[in-house]
């Protein structure tokens, strides 16, 4: 009958995510034989990159004294592979994103046909009026034979007159692309800028590089929150 419980600590001793008891339905205990407990955590938010924090364990037997206390502290470190310009606009995280495997690409290795985001959180200083922020979204890519593979001028027009609900594009937006399956020269630059449509200075540029085996010259994809 055990329990198992699970923290992750900030540097300055704040606990940002708990679990009590990953085991707490298991009230007829378990009869596995021999026993294996297994948790499991992903890196996301509230944890942010270039932070460090301690992952900490706890199993206990809950018909008796036994305990077994492990802690792990580890670091969160950003994708290099992500080059970022920006002007009066900040961020939380960017970060590439496969939906298909359900986990962060940090190798820059896609397959054909596989859903992936470049994901946007914390994005601020864009002009706001009566809670709405007015962004546009150019995105481009192209292979190393410069053959362009996509381009869309603006993936928030439908957005320009109405705005954005400004707590729900600071929280996440992203763009989604799909590579169809062909040939290509790797790597695939993939770029994408966010721009205020109504401060016209501010804009954050994003640039990153894909390699896949078989693609075709077209791809899908459009913006989102």
């Amino acid at each position: 009958f055990p329990g198992l419980s699970l923290k992750v600590i900030t540097e300055a001793g704040d606990t940002i995510i708990k679990i009590d008891d990953i085991y707490a339905d298991s009230i007829n205990g378990i009869k596995t034989s021999p026993l294996s407990l297994t948790t499991k955590f992903t890196v996301e938010k509230p944890v942010r990159s270039n932070h460090k924090y301690t992952l900490l364990i706890k199993m206990w037997d809950k018909l008796g004294d036994g305990t077994l206390i492990n802690k792990v502290p580890y670091s969160v470190i950003p994708d290099e592979r992500i080059r970022i310009e920006n002007n009066t606009v900040s961020y939380d995280e960017i970060y590439l994103f496969s939906a298909d495997r359900d986990k962060a690409i940090t190798d820059g290795v896609i397959d054909f046909d596989e859903t992936i985001y470049l994901v946007f959180e914390g994005l601020s200083g864009f002009y706001e009026e009566y809670g709405k922020v007015f962004p546009g979204a150019a995105v481009r890519a192209f292979d190393n034979a410069n053959i362009s593979l996509m381009y869309f001028e603006d993936l928030f027009q439908s957005f320009t007159k109405t705005g954005i609900n400004s707590d729900d594009f600071k929280e996440r937006i992203y763009v989604k692309m799909t590579f169809t399956e062909g040939t290509v020269n790797n790597p695939i630059h993939c770029e994408a800028i966010i721009f205020d449509k109504r401060r016209k200075a501010a804009y954050i540029k994003v640039a990153a590089e894909l390699n896949v085996n078989i693609i075709t010259p077209a791809a899908k994809e459009y913006g989102g929150i």
